[in-house]
């Protein structure tokens, strides 16, 4: 009976041998195998070999990934033999020596000789040799060692997978995986490695982790980093090209560059690069490749001191950086322009933008503003696309500056007249329409009100649903130029009035406004017209804001504290007059106002977009911003741009000087009247 069970037994372990070889002959069709000394291990041989007297161990630096892998072979040996091993670490304390004498099993790289001589195999075996791996037993270890922690996975998972019944005394298991080539302008990719910048983003050195992955995965061979020129690199850099918010892959010489303005852009390509990279690739000179990532390429900089602060003849001198997600970036060239409000020719230069910085200095001869544009270039002084310019300055002795026509002398008898008109038509309701509000919990009405004039008070009635008499702030806002109607606007516990600058309807089809824009092209331009106030174009706008005020203030929800008014470009110098003529005003907030200072070029400074006023057209001056903001009794808060040169930052000072109320002034560095900044400078009078 003893005699047949001990067939039986050697048998069946027969089988499993016989198995094993098998396997390790076949490669199971992703590669081959060779097995080596004891591949047929006898009875004796597999009697001598107890997986009870190992611990499992790897290396204490070891990641989640191999640390979990010791886990799933412990979980599948106490599932196959019955019995649970220990896991561990080949921790060592400090001045001791490595132990190698203990029964171990050791998943990937560790300290103990064993797994160290296998490394040595697997790197002296082949160059692409990081997915292939070794499953070793030798006297008193059983090593799983792969090239890379990927192989090494791959080793754990195959035989948990079925083999581990195979595992006996010197068995023996080496995995030679079957790869493919990846050619760089005619060149292996085994002979290339990997260079980038020590400092980059984590979020770019897991992106190159990924590519070095994705090749190993490929050929078998993970690139090194290196951190000087080998002679044939894929090199990595950001923040030294022209691209911005661009990604390129292109070859330099034996070098393959992947470039971008700014880390994300170079982060972007390389992720695309990667994904498009597959076996069998051979890559010319001429490849190319481009992403573009959702960065914003811009300049930062401004003049030394205050900007508001320099002296007439002082010397201002302007540090200005270009920048990519807030990283300096270089360009080939950097085009700078320099004009003044004291007349002097205007200059211009090309030079370097290597270095992503460019310092320049300038002055001028009379209170007004030096302004500065820089452009980056391409080598050709070609602007690039995609990148804004900068568009700013500094003032000198701004304090001294005077408007350029001064006053009409009948300005306040003129207004008085007009007032005394509009006192004769009553703000009566010619129709109150409701229309979608457009945000949740609010009621909005499309309103006509009468008015002198052409047309009527046209605009959008905006509060809470259910508000309740006198418990809403009045507030009315006014649009830059155009030919629209306006839009809804909410704000919380707001009785809010959007009011139309020409008196035409709300909410129409474009048709309907192209038209208007066709029948009134350059509004407010004609100088014909703007000789005398009672035909400028403005008049009858004014007018109707004022009665718009007044039909506001009749509301049942007003409550009575008063009129708050906001306004940009166009609409500030309407808030301007409503603010000179409605005493109920009590706040004034005036962003890029427009139309402050129309005779400043009469002084010599650089004109903005405005109509004309000279000594010849005085009846536009009836509706200079600066005019009407002597008449403002409530405080106001002024902000515009420095590079704004459709209200040039003089003519701000100027209606700033004009107002005789708590005022204050905000001036931005590198702004224009469309482009607002949110990363640059201020400064503020008060």
């Amino acid at each position: 009976m003893m005699k047949r069970k001990a067939k039986s037994a050697l048998l069946l372990l027969s089988c499993l041998l016989l198995a094993a070889v098998l396997a390790a002959c076949g490669g199971g069709g992703n590669g081959t195998t060779t097995t080596q000394g004891g591949s047929e291990t006898t009875a004796h041989e597999a009697a001598s070999f107890d997986l009870k007297n190992y611990t499992i161990l790897c290396n204490e630096f070891a990641n989640d990934a191999i640390r979990k892998s010791t886990v799933t072979l412990q979980k599948k040996i106490k599932e196959q033999f019955g019995f649970r091993l220990e896991t561990d670490t080949d921790w060592v304390r400090k001045g001791e020596e490595v132990p190698n004498d203990r029964f171990e099993i050791l998943v990937g790289e560790t300290n103990r000789q064993a797994s160290i001589d296998v490394l040595t195999e697997l790197r002296n075996d082949r160059k692409c040799h990081s997915m292939d791996y070794i499953i070793r037993v030798t006297e008193n270890k059983v090593v799983i060692l792969g090239g890379s922690e990927e192989a090494t996975l791959a080793a754990v998972e195959y035989l948990t997978g079925g083999a581990l019944t195979s595992l006996a005394a010197d068995y023996s298991y080496h995995f030679r995986r079957d790869n493919e080539v990846i050619l760089l302008n005619g060149t292996n990719i085994e002979n290339y490695s990997i260079r980038m910048p020590e400092d980059a983003p984590d979020t770019l050195k897991a992106a190159v982790e990924e590519l070095r992955v994705k090749i190993n995965g490929i050929t078998g061979y993970k690139p090194p980093l290196v951190s000087t020129a080998t002679g044939k690199d894929i090199v990595v850099q950001y923040g030294t090209a022209q691209y911005g918010p661009v990604g390129k892959v292109y070859f330099k010489g034996a070098d393959l560059m992947i470039d971008g303005g700014h880390p994300l852009s170079c982060e972007a390509v390389l992720k695309v690069f990667a994904e498009q990279l597959k076996g069998s690739a051979t890559l010319k000179a001429d490849y190319a490749l481009s992403e573009e990532a959702d960065l914003k390429t811009y300049f930062k900089g401004t003049s030394e001191k205050d900007a508001l602060s320099y002296t007439c003849g002082e010397d201002m001198k302007f540090n200005i950086s270009l920048l990519c997600e807030g990283r300096v970036i270089s360009c080939p060239k950097f085009k700078w322009e320099i004009t003044a409000d004291d007349g002097q020719t205007a200059r211009s230069g090309l030079v370097s933008g290597k270095n992503g910085t460019l310092t320049l200095s300038a002055s001028i001869s009379k209170p007004g503003f030096v302004r500065l544009i820089v452009t980056p270039c391409d080598e050709n002084g070609r602007a690039i696309g995609g990148m804004e310019t900068f568009d700013g300055g500094a003032g000198a002795d701004v304090m001294k500056l005077e408007q350029g026509l001064p006053e009409p002398e009948d300005f306040d008898a003129f207004w008085a007249e007009q007032l005394g008109l509009l006192d004769q038509v009553k703000p009566e309701i010619i129709s109150m329409k409701e229309v979608d509000a457009g945000t949740l919990g609010y009621v909005a009405y499309d309103v006509k009100i009468k008015c002198v004039g052409p047309t009527p008070v046209s605009g959008i009635l905006t509060m809470p649903v259910g508000a309740k008499a006198g418990s809403l702030k009045a507030q009315m806002t006014f649009n830059g130029y155009g030919y629209a109607g306006v839009t809804p606007v909410c704000a919380p516990n707001t009785l809010y009035f959007n009011v139309n600058a020409h008196g035409i309807d709300n909410l129409r089809e474009d048709d309907y406004y192209k038209e208007f824009e066709q029948t009134h092209y350059k509004y407010g331009w004609d100088e014909t017209e703007n000789k005398d106030p009672k035909t400028c174009y403005f008049l009858y706008m004014d007018l109707r804001n004022i009665q718009g005020a007044r039909w506001l203030l009749t509301r049942p929800e007003y409550d009575g504290k008063g009129l708050y008014l906001r306004g940009g470009s166009q609409g500030a110098m309407q808030c301007a007059a409503v603010a000179a003529f409605v005493r109920e005003t009590v706040d004034l907030e005036l962003f890029i106002p427009w139309m402050a200072d129309l005779g400043g070029k009469e002084a010599g400074r650089i004109k903005g977009w405005v109509p004309e006023a000279n000594p010849n057209v005085t009846g536009i001056l009836y509706f200079d911003t600066a005019n009407l903001a002597k008449r403002v009794t409530c405080p106001v808060r002024i902000s515009g741009y420095l590079g704004d040169y459709t209200c040039p930052p003089s003519t701000l000072i100027v209606l700033y000087k004009s107002f005789s109320s708590q005022k204050s002034l905000i001036l931005y560095q590198n702004g224009t009247h469309g482009r607002y900044p949110k990363d640059t400078y201020s400064y503020q009078l008060k």
